[in-house]
């Protein structure tokens, strides 16, 4: 023995020979199965749950765009319907132009909202009609 009261190698017990074999700790395959059965069957009505509240919000989301469509469809009914005649717009100022709307309204009652008549600057101020 070395004057430090160590052994040159000391007896390093091994890890397989520390391991305690239990048969407690490993589930047969019939408990395997039925987990795997019960995790089956939780995750089915997990997918189930998720699936029907996506399915509802869709439904939320498409009745709000018709009502909002609809909305739309009857301001543009109730609206005063008026004709100017293009000397009149040629001679209007940016701000009142915004107000004013271009109108189609030949299509079996229904009208439809086109774009505001706008003044641009790349044609010197003229209003393109």
């Amino acid at each position: 023995m070395p004057v430090s009261g160590r052994q040159w190698k000391l007896d390093c017990k091994r890890s397989s020979s520390m391991r305690v074999a239990n048969k407690l700790i490993r589930k047969s395959w019939d408990e395997k199965m039925k987990e795997r059965a019960r995790d089956k069957q939780i995750k089915a009505k997990q997918d189930a749950l998720v699936q029907a509240r996506i399915d509802e919000k869709r439904e939320k989301k498409r009745l709000a765009e018709e009502r909002q469509k609809r909305k739309e469809e009857n301001r543009l009914k109730g609206a005063v319907v008026q004709s100017i005649s293009t000397m009149k717009v040629k001679k209007m100022s940016r701000k009142q132009l915004r107000m004013i709307r271009k109108m189609d309204t030949s299509n079996e009652g229904k009208v439809f909202d086109l774009k505001p008549i706008e003044k641009t600057k790349g044609l010197k101020g003229k209003v393109k009609i």
